[in-house]
């Protein structure tokens, strides 16, 4: 009630409608240790009303007070100092307060609208994001990134492969979280092949320096360029490659088919991403054949015809799909 009192008369007072003796315990009230601060409005009616311009970050209490005892009533009595000198501490440790309480929750809100592109089979995709970097996505990925980044980190969520070309700032790490895959920079270009259901992830670097931490056991590596780190699902092992061929892992980027020591069911899985064709693997021995292959202009059907050979494999069509059967590389001579 008290404080409700207090800002009822303040708002006569700017509206010259204050009486003396209204003028009398609005002084006696902010005399008070225990009284509560004005709110913003009020302080904003000040400025307006009154002429009195508050310089950000600091208010001249001994000023205003002055004002209000000079403007109507010629008090013989000046309130404490010591109280007028509180009350203004007490104003700015509200306003920093509730500034943080803003920040924060703008903050949190970025962190909450986070935009999703997503890249359907057969199509590839550019996304230029607010702070300049660059992503391109292969076929079959998606990227989750806020609509604007918060001020102390640039985060994103990948699904798929993509490369990135991330614009440069010291202060603000750029983290792209891929499955149990985060990769850290603050400006370089890299690449990341994390398709859900692939039996091996890679973050291949070509420009600058790069962390990649495996979030399930907290093992990191650094990368320098031409170097990758490569996690294979099955045997949970996490290996740094140096002088690795970053040309193969960017051949997607510009519409090459390209498999370093890949297992069948992975390749199938890329064919299809890239072409739109399912294959089905009939048999187990087919499946753990690896080939290392580039396909740069060939038509989709002399790439299975390639892959049907290399393998040892039949092809079959059945509906809309392609039935890979046969011994596999085992019964190769």
């Amino acid at each position: 009630m008290k404080d409700q009192r207090m800002q009822h008369i303040f708002r006569k007072y700017l509206d010259n409608d204050c009486t003396d003796k209204e003028l009398d315990e609005l002084l006696d009230l902010l005399d008070q240790e225990d009284n509560t601060v004005l709110d913003a409005p009020l302080r904003q009616l000040w400025e307006r009303k009154r002429g009195y311009t508050v310089p950000s970050g600091q208010i001249d209490w001994d000023t205003m007070q002055q004002r209000i005892v000079g403007s109507k009533h010629p008090r013989a009595t000046v309130p404490r100092l010591r109280n007028w000198y509180s009350y203004a501490a007490a104003i700015l440790l509200i306003s920093f307060s509730f500034g943080a309480y803003l920040w924060y929750k703008n903050q949190a809100s970025h962190l909450e609208l986070l935009v999703e592109s997503v890249v359907p089979i057969v199509q590839r995709d550019t996304i230029m994001l607010m702070d300049g970097s660059r992503v391109i996505l292969n076929a079959g990925s998606s990227l989750r990134y806020p609509e604007r980044f918060s001020v102390t980190m640039r985060e994103v969520y990948l699904e798929g492969e993509g490369y990135f070309e991330v614009t440069k700032d010291a202060g603000k790490p750029f983290i792209v979280h891929a499955g149990p895959l985060k990769t850290k920079v603050l400006g370089t270009s890299f690449n990341i092949n994390a398709y859900a259901g692939q039996s091996k992830m890679e973050v291949s670097v070509l420009t600058g320096k790069v962390q990649v931490e495996e979030t399930n056991s907290g093992r990191s590596v650094d990368l320098l360029p031409h170097e990758k780190v490569r996690y294979t699902i099955a045997d949970d092992k996490f290996a740094k490659i140096e002088a690795a061929d970053i040309k193969k892992d960017l051949a997607w980027n510009t519409g090459r088919l390209a498999f370093e020591d890949a297992p069948l069911s992975d390749i199938v899985q890329q064919y299809y991403r890239r072409y739109g064709k399912k294959i089905e693997i009939e048999s187990e021995s087919l499946k753990s054949c690896r080939l290392s292959l580039v396909f740069d202009k060939e038509s989709p059907q002399e790439i299975l015809k390639m892959i049907a050979l290399l393998t040892n494999a039949g092809v079959k069509e059945e509906g809309s799909k392609v039935v890979l059967y046969g011994k596999g590389c085992s019964g190769l001579e």
